[in-house]
């Protein structure tokens, strides 16, 4: 999603900076057709937003939260 998207949910200017770093840093690593490569429908979001929630559930995150 752009960046303006996160500006009107009302995300902080540093955080959108921070992200589009990350962001940059990611694509010139690993290529920007590397990325996401093999999500291809909703089924394969959904099984990767259920090993996110995982991990950050074993790293102490609630199991609840929505935020991966």
């Amino acid at each position: 999603m752009p960046a303006e998207h996160y500006r009107r949910l009302g995300t902080t200017e540093h955080i959108i900076r921070g992200m589009l770093a990350a962001k940059k840093k990611a694509e010139q690593k690993y290529g920007k057709k590397n990325l996401l490569a093999n999500v291809q429908s909703d089924f394969d979001w959904g099984y990767l937003s259920g090993r996110v929630a995982a991990i950050r559930w074993v790293l102490g995150s609630d199991w609840d939260n929505l935020d991966s």
